[in-house]
């Protein structure tokens, strides 16, 4: 299984149980799974209740 079918099945799980949840994920992976460096951003939350244009 791809990282990204993992990511979308986590995504799936995640805004069945999380109001407002905005998924992300790999631009490209095999981008990244071609780079020697690996380099992972955790950011903030989007902080709005009615999901701002995200969802």
């Amino acid at each position: 299984m791809s990282i990204t079918d993992k990511e979308n099945n986590l995504f799936i799980e995640w805004k069945e149980n999380r109001k407002g949840f905005v998924s992300d994920g790999l631009v490209s992976e095999q981008d990244y799974l071609n780079s020697d460096i690996k380099i992972c951003i955790v950011l903030k939350e989007v902080n709005d209740p009615d999901g701002g244009g995200w969802i």
